[in-house]
């Protein structure tokens, strides 16, 4: 690609096209381009001197045919872009502008090698371009979002499932403070003043446990319950309220390498704690009536 720009480079001085050559230069032709093929079986090796234009090299041939394709006429300009984009000027250049007629050629060079003349100002992007960029800006942050998205659903995808808190130990007995009815199996229903002896607790607000007087097992929800039983008159200000019952999620037989809720643990002193609670509830209960 670059040998042929070169070559039309060399075109375009010849024919003092100052744009082309301008344009060529920024899209990567050489601004000292020397030498370049010729169509046909025959190598020419091409030269520019500014001084003289475009000049061939042929191979031995007739002299009236040298000269014919010598004699080029220079333009100073040409000459000031090319040596603005970088050409190099050489004793030969230095030599021939001696001979030409015209001093301009030579004051050129000479300047250019104390004061190099600056490059132009590359030409900016047209209206064609812009879109263009910003086009492509705009694909390469989609597809940026794309991957970033695609490799946040496989990392979800291949993320382990969160494995839910395990229950904690309570084994110790609570008091309803609110009735709780239930017909499902793995439930205990109680009314308030009942004790419930909680082996564990759920984070969800779910415990297990079983009844101390029944001796059901199940699971309840811990905000019916209450560490110390409250006095008689108390419960009847909370007796119909109701109460909050959390999901129950948590505490489905998936912990079940905990065991079943049993009767244990020592139910003597259980049994004597309820049965107190339970008769002094019917003493005020009977004295009140």
């Amino acid at each position: 690609m670059t040998a042929t720009l070169d070559e039309l480079l060399i075109t375009f001085v010849e024919h003092w096209c100052e744009e082309d050559v301008k344009w060529l230069i920024q899209e990567g032709a050489s601004p000292d381009a020397r030498e370049g093929d010729a169509k046909g079986e025959e190598q020419w090796k091409t030269l520019y001197q500014p001084e003289r234009g475009l000049c061939h090299d042929d191979p031995p041939g007739e002299c009236g045919q040298r000269r014919t394709r010598i004699t080029l006429q220079p333009n100073v300009e040409i000459v000031r872009l090319l040596l603005a984009y970088g050409a190099r000027v050489t004793d030969i250049e230095l030599d021939a502008a001696l001979e030409n007629p015209d001093p301009e050629f030579l004051r050129t060079l000479e300047s250019h090698q104390v004061s190099p003349i600056p490059c132009p100002a590359l030409r900016g992007p047209g209206p064609l371009e812009l879109t263009n960029t910003a086009l492509t800006d705009e694909v390469r942050e989609l597809n940026s979002h794309a991957a970033t998205a695609e490799e946040k659903a496989r990392d979800a995808e291949n993320a382990a499932p969160a494995q839910p808190r395990p229950p904690t130990s309570v084994r110790r007995v609570m008091f309803a403070i609110a009735d709780n009815a239930h017909k499902i199996a793995d439930k205990i229903s109680f009314v308030t003043g009942d004790g419930i002896f909680v082996n564990f607790a759920y984070a969800n607000g779910w415990g297990s446990g079983f009844h101390t007087s029944t001796k059901t097992s199940g699971h309840f929800p811990l905000s019916h319950l209450t560490l110390d039983p409250p006095p008689f008159g108390a419960f009847h200000s909370i007796l119909n309220a109701p109460m909050p019952i959390a999901s129950r999620l948590d505490s489905l037989p998936q912990f079940t390498h905990c065991g079943a809720p049993t009767v244990s643990g020592p139910l003597r002193e259980v049994r004597e704690r309820v049965g107190g609670v339970q008769a002094e509830v019917q003493r005020q209960s009977g004295g009140g009536t």
